[in-house]
């Protein structure tokens, strides 16, 4: 949607209200002693990037999700099972296959 006729409604404010509006404004910056959208400005993208590095680092300590139901490559298949041990089953001849 194009809002184009708004532009011909558009009049400049009165010489008054610019100037009185630029001095407070000017006022404000040198009580602050900067512009005060120029401190946020900063700290902005310094907390993005520091939110950013805590959840990279975040990821790479915790432990996988899925790596807890993997068995440990140490157990053979046959004890997990429950059948090792019992005559004839295929790890009962003392072997422990992976």
């Amino acid at each position: 949607m194009s809002d184009d006729f708004l532009s011909r409604f558009r009049d400049e404010p009165r010489r008054e209200f610019a100037e009185d509006l630029k001095r407070r404004l000017r006022e404000i910056e040198v009580a602050e002693g900067e512009p005060a959208a120029g401190r946020r400005g900063r700290a902005v993208p310094v907390l993005a990037g520091a939110a950013i590095a805590a959840t990279v680092a975040l990821a790479f300590t915790l432990p996988r999700a899925g790596g807890r139901a993997q068995l440990p490559r140490s157990l053979p298949r046959e004890a997990v099972r429950g059948r090792a041990g019992r005559p004839g089953s295929p790890g009962s001849s003392g072997a422990a296959s992976i």
